[in-house]
């Protein structure tokens, strides 16, 4: 196995109280493929499969109750991916996780599970730990009571931030498809507020505003996020949606000529915007078939040269 060169270097930024170093990427856009729940079977296949595929990370999707329940086999896909030359990026635990619910037990037990997990990622050293600040109240329909899911996301946020710092664990935070961190305006609020830096979800953010408005500009969509949040955009995760009568489906592997692809490309000609990492955060073709790492080369190629 030939040796890929590592995408990372050590910053000071990550040191954490505990002593330990996070390494930082360094100042050129790496491309990542997630490895999550549906993998936990194949994972050392999809592993290989990323490194000859060219990806430069492996981004491992806490999407189950690990490693709380199970810290050997993430701590294994971890070793793994290393032993190919490749980065690890942790998207952190969201399923049941409210962290922006302004419900204080619920708010207060998902802070909790968070830092548990944090914890338990701070031991296998991810570059980044990516965060979603989520809740599943109606936000959009009590409008008068905007300012309860803000302070929670902050709240919690902010008593997140403090353990992981001592953990050595950059957090990241995306924003979510549905209810809350939804728009750039409740994003930029929370980042306005909070020392955070950001990875821009381009489906999730064209899923909500189809959802609401039945149809949208992708450039002026895409555009509008970058240049409203500029700097404190990091990374990103990017792949194709389709529009299934009335759901938008997301996660589908885009072909190089995708819409939101392109529409991407162009945004991060914004001299604001430096991206770390873009993540192929794609799970199947549009026919609903698994997508293999190997046909996403082309797209990885295309974002390698941004």
């Amino acid at each position: 196995m030939s040796e890929r060169q590592s995408p990372l270097k050590v910053s000071e930024k990550g040191k954490g109280l505990s002593g330990v170093v996070t390494p930082k990427l360094f100042d050129m856009v790496t491309i990542g493929c997630p490895i999550w729940l549906g993998d936990r079977r194949s994972w050392k296949e999809k592993v290989r499969e990323a490194y000859e595929a060219g990806f430069n990370y492996i981004e491992l999707s806490l999407d189950y109750p690990w490693p709380l329940l199970d810290r050997d086999t993430p701590e294994a896909i971890v070793n793994e991916t290393r032993k190919f030359g490749l980065d690890v990026i942790f998207h952190g635990c969201w399923r049941d996780v409210k962290l922006s619910s302004p419900i204080e037990g619920v708010r207060k037990a998902s802070v909790s599970y968070v830092i548990d997990v944090a914890k338990a990622a701070g031991e296998i050293h991810p570059t980044y730990f990516i965060l979603h600040l989520s809740t599943d109240q109606a936000v959009n329909q009590i409008e008068e009571y905007g300012d309860l899911f803000v302070e929670a996301a902050i709240s919690s946020l902010k008593e997140v931030l403090e353990e992981a710092e001592k953990l050595g664990v950059e957090i990241v935070v995306e924003n979510d498809p549905m209810h809350f961190m939804t728009t750039v305006d409740q994003v930029a609020e929370v980042l306005r507020r909070v020392d955070v830096e950001f990875c821009f979800d381009i489906g999730h953010a064209y899923a909500y505003t189809v959802r609401k408005e039945r149809c949208a500009d992708v450039d002026e969509l895409i555009s509008s996020w970058f240049k409203a949040l500029g700097a404190k955009i990091i990374g990103a995760h990017v792949y194709d949606c389709i529009i299934r009568d009335h759901w938008v489906e997301e996660h589908v592997a885009p072909s190089e000529n995708s819409q939101l692809i392109q529409a991407f490309l162009r945004a991060t000609r914004n001299k604001f915007v430096k991206l770390n990492f873009i993540t192929i955060e794609a799970f199947r073709k549009p026919d609903g078939s698994p997508v293999k790492f190997k046909e996403l080369k082309g797209i990885v190629k295309l974002l390698t040269n941004i």
